[in-house]
């Protein structure tokens, strides 16, 4: 087993800084909000879910769209200058019933995909709310790409992911006991704290007392979005943390190779089979470092290991997707050929499942998908020094909808990403760079681990500044 202490200050500020200083500790699920659940069976301006004989919802378009999927999603298009939101801000609609308050504060959770956006700074969608006593407005827009606080004047709370690549979750919450003109928000991204303290973003609007979703602006602010549902209750909530068990790498049993000698050469079940093939055509390379290293190189070139064998490790653990599966490397970036393409990937394939895995990890960037590709995170740097990176896909899958989880440094960078290949019955695990084209450049892989279940990072109380492999 190895322990590193792994000191990255904008790691431990994003991991743990943030959360360390969250004024809201209660924790609900969206689920147990109570009455305000808009679950897009309906359009919310046919909801009546108090009842009082009042739909909770105004319905506005403006040459835009909402419709009704029928899969339980609603989907609102706009194009520049339309309009097509959804406003609670009638005397009997379903916010003033409610009634939030700055003594009682209030939170909104939104489940949404964007399809497509019109412009790259306003983004596809925004959510926007007031409390019954406050002129002060909440207003979280919603891109491709990020997610941003305000109005014309915004603030990015979070770049470089994708918004796109499955339904994510973004929460806002009030908090209790404000004072008028002192009001505070706090936002969340798929359960992740993204700021807390934001101030009033509508300073020109004052009792407006409501809550809206939509693109409400007629101006650049639109696309499409797909929207799973949207509540509200009374109360400031943090999400609840991941429901994923945790587990640290060092604790996933047999298979975990420390590159102290080439996975080629491990038979860690043992069943008189090594565990994984060595791929390496002209121009790549693999060599042990000597110092619990391994060093993959490919100039146009693949070089890979690969599990794909009747007897390898990877078809003797057998993941399915009833049991999911969990793989961790470290490794840091030395070099890299192509800016698009990266280093080089890791994917993967329960025995019973179709979807695969493709995380694909650059100098500067992480990225999801082969040709396609969305990015996770960029503007960090993998070549600092040697980075964590694990991929989870979770238990009790049905063939189809596959779901994966990524994080890197213990930090959740995606949920709910999908099928990155579209190859069938793959039943594998590959590391490296398998493409003799654009990927390539060269690596140090400290360790590379895989097992049954699927598991969050163990991220250390804050303080410690230990992270546990």
């Amino acid at each position: 087993m190895k322990y590193y202490i792994n000191i990255v200050l904008g790691f431990l500020t994003i991991a743990f800084g943030l959360n360390a200083n969250a004024e809201i500790t209660l924790e609900k699920p969206s689920e147990e909000f109570g009455t305000y659940k808009y679950e897009m069976n309906n359009k919310p301006s046919a909801e009546d879910l108090e009842p009082n004989a009042t739909t909770d919802f105004v319905e506005v378009l403006e040459a835009g769209s909402s419709t009704i999927n029928g899969d339980g999603t609603l989907k609102i298009a706009t194009s520049i200058g339309t309009k097509a939101y959804y406003n609670s801000n009638t005397s009997a609609g379903g916010w003033r019933t409610l009634v939030p308050t700055l003594a009682s504060g209030y939170t909104l959770e939104i489940r949404l995909r964007v399809n497509s956006q019109l412009d790259p700074n306003s983004g596809a969608i925004y959510i926007s709310s007031a409390a019954s006593d406050s002129n002060a407005d909440s207003m979280l827009r919603i891109g491709s790409t990020f997610v941003k606080w305000g109005n014309i004047t915004q603030t990015i709370l979070q770049s470089g992911v994708s918004n796109s690549d499955g339904f994510h979750i973004f929460r806002i919450a009030m908090e209790e006991g404000q004072t008028a003109g002192s009001e505070m928000f706090t936002v969340w991204r798929d359960g992740v704290l993204l700021s807390t303290n934001m101030t009033d973003t509508l300073t020109s609007h004052n009792g407006l007392n409501r809550v809206q979703f939509g693109d409400p602006s007629g101006g650049n602010t639109g696309g499409e979005v797909d929207i799973d549902y949207f509540r509200f209750t009374k109360g400031a909530y943090a999400p609840l943390p991941s429901t994923m068990e945790e587990k640290a790498s060092s604790d996933f049993g047999t298979y975990k190779y420390e590159m102290d000698s080439k996975p080629s050469a491990e038979d860690l079940e043992p069943n008189s089979t090594n565990d994984f093939g060595e791929r390496l055509t002209t121009g790549g390379s693999s060599t042990l470092n000597g110092d619990g290293t391994l060093k993959l190189t490919s100039l146009n070139a693949i070089a890979t290991y690969e599990s794909n064998t009747p007897d390898c490790a990877w078809r003797t653990l057998v993941p399915t997707l009833a049991s999911g599966y969990t793989l961790e490397i470290r490794l840091r970036v030395n070099s890299q050929l192509d800016s698009t393409y990266g280093v080089m990937y890791i994917s993967s394939a329960a025995s019973d499942s179709n979807a695969d895995s493709m995380l694909r990890i650059g100098a500067d960037f992480v990225k999801w998908g082969n040709t396609t590709q969305t990015i996770l995170q960029s503007g960090i740097s993998n070549s600092d020094d040697f980075h964590i990176f694990r991929i989870a896909m979770e238990e009790g899958q049905t063939a189809g909808s596959e779901m994966f989880t990524v994080w890197r440094d213990g930090a959740l960078l995606s949920a709910n990403i999908t099928d990155a290949l579209g190859n069938d019955g793959l039943n594998r695990v590959v590391f490296g760079d398998g493409a003799s084209g654009s990927a390539g450049g060269e690596v140090d892989i400290d360790y590379f681990r895989f097992t049954k279940g699927a598991y969050a990072p163990v991220i250390p109380s804050a303080g410690t500044l230990v992270l546990i492999q």
